[in-house]
C-alpha cells in the first residue's frame, strides 16, 4: 500500500512539476501562436520528452553510480537551463519586433522550435527541483524496478500536464478577443523566460 500511495505520488509530483515558473514560461514563448492543435499538442510534448528522457538516464546512471551523484554540483545544470531561457526570451524578442516575420514564414519555423524546446526539455531535467525530487525515490530504494517505475510515472505526470496546458491554451488562442492579445502575450512569456532565466543564472532560483 505505501509503495502505490508512494508512486502515485511521483505521478502527482510530475503534474505539479510540469507548471513551475520556468518551464511554463519557456513552453509558453514558442507554443503561443495560431496553429493546429497538433502542431501546439507535438511542441508542448517535445520539452516533456526531453525532460523525461534526461530523467530516466539520470535514474540508471544514478543505480549505478550513486557515490559520484552525491557529489554532483546542480547549480551549473541549473545555470545553464538560465543562460538558455534568456537565449530563448531574447530571441523571441527579436523575432516579433526587432525582426518580425509573417504567420507563413513563421510556421516554417516549427520543426526548429520542437528541437529548442527538446534541448529545454533536456537542460531542465538536469536542474533544479526536478532533480532534487526525482532522485528522493532513489535514497530510499535499490530496486531498479522500483525507482524506474517512479520516473516513469513522475515523467507520465509532466507529459499529462504540459499536454492538457498547450491543448487548452491552443483553443484559448483561436478565440476571437483572445487571438488579438496574443502577439503581446508570446512578449510578455519572453520577458518572463528571460527574467526567470537571469534569476536561475543568478543562483537565486525561479522563486
Amino acid at each position: 500500500m505505501e509503495s502505490t500511495l508512494f508512486l502515485a505520488g511521483g505521478f502527482l509530483l510530475g503534474c505539479m512539476h510540469a507548471m513551475e515558473p520556468d518551464h511554463v514560461a519557456t513552453v509558453s514563448t514558442l507554443i503561443l501562436r495560431r496553429q493546429k492543435l497538433a502542431e501546439t499538442f507535438c511542441l508542448a510534448l517535445r520539452w516533456s520528452v526531453g525532460h523525461s528522457l534526461t530523467l530516466l538516464a539520470l535514474a540508471v546512471m544514478f543505480l549505478a553510480l550513486k557515490e559520484v551523484f552525491n557529489h554532483w554540483d546542480l547549480s551549473v545544470a541549473e545555470r545553464c537551463v538560465g543562460a538558455s531561457m534568456m537565449v530563448l526570451g531574447l530571441w523571441i524578442l527579436y523575432r516579433q519586433w526587432v525582426r518580425p516575420v509573417s504567420s507563413n514564414m513563421e510556421s516554417l519555423h516549427s520543426p526548429r522550435a520542437g528541437w529548442v524546446l527538446f534541448g529545454m526539455g533536456v537542460l531542465h531535467g538536469t536542474a533544479g527541483s526536478s532533480s532534487i525530487i526525482f532522485l528522493i525515490p532513489l535514497t530510499f530504494s535499490d530496486s531498479a524496478g522500483y525507482v524506474l517505475g517512479y520516473v516513469f510515472l513522475f515523467s507520465a505526470g509532466m507529459v499529462a500536464t504540459m499536454g492538457l496546458y498547450s491543448l487548452v491554451l491552443n483553443k484559448l488562442i483561436w478565440l476571437k478577443n483572445f487571438s488579438l492579445h496574443v502577439h503581446r502575450l508570446r512578449g510578455v512569456s519572453a520577458v518572463l523566460a528571460i527574467v526567470i532565466g537571469f534569476r536561475l543564472l543568478a543562483g537565486t532560483g525561479p522563486g
